[in-house]
């Protein structure tokens, strides 16, 4: 199956043992943004703003508040070099995003952590 660019066989399906981490499967996703601009990973900007949601973000401004409250607990799965984005990056950052993209990701994590007793969020 493919979805804009993101091909969602993982090592799991391909029968290579354990099952990739949500973060592995957000680092396979392309980033269109132009090199010159990117303060914040790709990668960063999705699991910070994953993590809020699942905690009960809704808004931008909520993802951003998030990320200060939890930095340290975020820092020891990503690298944030420069800190927490601000909420207009998390904006920009998913505007960027074919959602058919995320939502295969998302897809396909949810089914391998219904089949796996021991995944686990990162690796």
């Amino acid at each position: 199956v493919r979805s804009q660019g993101y091909r969602t066989k993982t090592r799991h399906n391909a029968g290579m043992g354990e099952p990739q981490s949500l973060i592995d499967h957000v680092r396979s996703l392309p980033d269109p943004r132009i090199d010159r601009q990117k303060r914040h990973s790709l990668q960063d900007i999705i699991m910070v703003a994953i993590c809020a949601v699942i905690s009960g973000a809704d808004a931008w401004t909520e993802v951003e508040e998030y990320g200060q409250r939890k930095e340290s607990l975020l820092r020891t799965f990503l690298e944030l070099p420069n800190g927490i984005p601000w909420h207009d990056t998390f904006g920009r950052g998913f505007g960027w995003l074919v959602f058919a993209t995320l939502s295969s990701i998302l897809v396909l994590a949810s089914h391998q952590l219904a089949i796996c007793r021991n995944c686990r969020l990162t690796r």
